[in-house]
Parts: C-alpha cells; structure tokens; sequence
C-alpha cells in the first residue's frame, strides 16, 4: 500500500514492515465487504441522484430536433456536480452508430428521433462512493415495435 503518498510513505517509515502492511491489505479487503448505515445511505444517495440525472436527460430528449451527445453529457453531469462531487466515471452517452461502440465516451454526435440511446453514467457522492446505471431510451419517448422486440 506503500507508494501513493510521500508524506504518508515519510511518517511509516520506521513504524511498519511487510508482515503489517499484508495484515492492513486483507484488513481493508474486508472492509468492503460489509457496509455501515452512513456508506448504505451514501450509496442510495448516489443512486437517487443517478436517477434523477437520467430523468434530466429524458427531459432533454423527445423533441423533433437532433440533440447532441455532448449536450446530454452535460446536462448529466450538472446533476452530477450539483448533488454529488462529480460523475463517477466517464460517462456513456450514446446514439445511433455510437451506441455500438464499447464504451463510447467521446459523446460528439447527436441523438435523432427513432434512434435508441445508450446511457451509461454514474454520479459520484461527495464520500466517492458511486451508482452505476445503463439504460437504452427511445430519443423520440417511444420504441418502435422492432426496438420494443428487441428490447
């Protein structure tokens, strides 16, 4: 665990060996195993407020007008830095051929009505905890009967 801060790295010099640093690495993999009721609530927090960030989004779309990409990255992330430190990680957002591309993060088309959206975004809490969500949307608010199939 050593090597990530200088400072930290100074301070522990001669207080600890390898024996203590494996025993502090298995006892921090535990940790994540179970969590208290403030990393719970945080949690569901990020996932409210990943919810409500698809939800600006949906507002964004269905208008007869392409809508950018960028343009729903960023309506994203504001929902993101308002009720949370940021978005968790690049977000996905994604539409006609993009919307095949693994982890498509550029974001520089546009979204047309008829076409599917790929949206994969997560914000982050202010404790770095982060929701992760994907979903397809119909941009126009409506699959057609073949996307309905295949969705």
């Amino acid at each position: 665990l050593r090597g990530y801060d200088a400072g930290v790295d100074a301070a522990l010099h001669d207080k600890v060996t390898a024996e203590r640093d494996t025993e502090f690495r298995v006892f921090l993999s535990e940790m994540r195993l179970i969590k208290d009721e403030f990393e719970i609530a945080d949690l569901r927090h990020a996932c409210e407020a990943t919810v409500r960030g698809f939800e600006d989004v949906v507002r964004l779309l269905g208008t007869d007008t392409p809508t950018l990409e960028r343009a729903i990255e960023g309506t994203f992330w504001t929902r993101a830095r308002i009720e949370g430190n940021d978005v968790g990680y690049a977000s996905v957002c994604a539409a006609g051929p993009h919307a095949t591309t693994l982890h498509w993060v550029r974001n520089d088309g546009e979204t047309r009505p008829g076409d599917l959206l790929l949206l994969d975004a997560g914000v982050e809490s202010r404790n770095l905890y982060t929701a992760d969500v994907t979903r397809t949307l119909p941009v126009d608010g409506r699959f057609t009967p073949v996307q309905r199939k295949v969705y």
